[in-house]
């Protein structure tokens, strides 16, 4: 889910960055990233290049469901 909008809003020129996203969540932690060194320069830009985040549109545009998937693991928990 999450994942798969990332790959989406990622920007794409050889397609390293959108293939290297993933989400996983383990117990109570979400994980979303990249594997690509790139991705921080892309998602914070650098001195010559301007910002084109990604990663935090797609936290800040699903937060119900991240809340969701957060409350079921807590249920879960007891």
């Amino acid at each position: 889910m999450l994942g798969e909008e990332a790959k989406r809003r990622a920007a794409v020129g050889t397609g390293e960055l959108r293939d290297s996203m993933r989400a996983e969540v383990d117990g109570t932690t979400l994980t979303l990233g990249s594997s690509d060194p790139v991705a921080v320069f892309v998602e914070y830009g650098a001195r010559k290049m301007h910002a084109r985040p990604f990663i935090a549109p797609t936290m800040e545009g699903n937060l119900g469901l991240i809340k969701a998937l957060a409350e079921e693991e807590l249920r879960k928990l007891g």
